[in-house]
């Protein structure tokens, strides 16, 4: 299985994607250090899409602020023209920045919620976290402006690209996940298999859930879906605690050639589930040695990609 030279370069960005919005602060700093905007504009195309661009930062109006829970909103954006689609590939991020200390600039990488066929806006699920960026996007309130730069692939998909699809999602790493089953299951051609094991502290948090019932419900041949929350809710028939070897062996299908598993989330249940991606001598991202749970079920470096 071949992720690409892109992708493979840009990894580390969507794990930095994953940090920020678990609390952790250091999107914005490393994006700032590792400077992707500028690398981005060296080895991208030239982007047809009006809606983003990469080589200059564009403001857009908040249309629209849903609570999802008590630390995550649902953002949407207006593009400056109702006709106008995202244009992005699933799966992609986009920059978003904000001032910080000292009138200094700080970025952070979000991945949008919003397929080509939505005209007129993008919508973005940000969690509150330290990190300014999400601190300033979450302060919004309709009729406000917030500045963007994108989009770019990060697991850029086509159709018949996978067989076999394993995915481990924690809290809003759900998000590139979501993206990617959506794009997969509306596609009538699409023959793949998709199991999701999701994971999140409670109920609350488990984004986009009703939507997912309705999708394993409509697609029950191509699409099933577990959930394991740590505080058990009334009325629950999922798993509880933290994921575990059985859980991943029961639910993820078994390591073969043709089984690619990909995993989103905070850096604590990346390190127990698969490992957290790197930076090798150099200063590179690299996805770095599968371990954990995953590696103790029999998935080896060829199998998995970690977001």
């Amino acid at each position: 299985f071949f992720f690409g030279s892109h992708v493979m370069l840009f990894s580390r960005l969507g794990r930095i994607s994953a940090m920020a919005a678990c609390g952790l602060g250091l999107g914005g700093s490393l994006v700032a250090q590792l400077d992707f905007p500028t690398l981005c504009a060296k080895i991208m195309p030239r982007s047809k899409t009006k809606g983003f661009a990469w080589r200059s930062w564009r403001e857009y109006e908040v249309e629209q602020v849903e609570n999802l829970n008590s630390t995550t909103k649902k953002i949407r954006f207006a593009f400056e023209d109702n006709d106008l689609e995202a244009g992005i590939r699933v799966v992609s991020v986009i920059l978003g920045r904000c001032k910080g200390d000292g009138d200094q600039y700080v970025r952070a990488p979000y991945y949008p919620v919003t397929r080509n066929s939505d005209l007129g806006h993008f919508d973005l699920v940000v969690k509150r976290t330290e990190d300014p960026v999400s601190q300033h996007l979450h302060s919004l309130k309709v009729g406000d402006k917030a500045e963007f730069k994108g989009a770019l692939p990060i697991l850029p998909y086509r159709v018949g690209q996978y067989s076999t699809l394993g995915l481990v999602a924690g809290g809003t790493g759900i998000i590139p996940l979501y993206m990617l089953i959506q794009e997969i299951l509306s596609n009538p051609q699409e023959t793949t298999k998709i199991s999701l094991l999701y994971a999140a502290k409670d109920k609350s948090e488990l984004l986009f859930k009703s939507h997912l019932d309705k999708l394993a419900q409509k697609h029950p041949q191509q699409f099933r879906v577990e959930y394991c929350v740590e505080q058990k809710p009334w009325f629950w028939s999922g798993h509880v605690g933290r994921l575990t070897k059985q859980m991943v062996a029961s639910n993820m299908p078994r390591p073969g050639r043709a089984v690619t598993i990909a995993v989103s989330g905070p850096e604590s249940m990346m390190e127990a589930v698969c490992g957290t991606t790197d930076l090798d001598k150099a200063g590179w991202p690299t996805q770095g040695p599968v371990k954990g749970l995953l590696h103790e079920c029999g998935y080896r470096k060829s199998h998995v990609f970690k977001f």
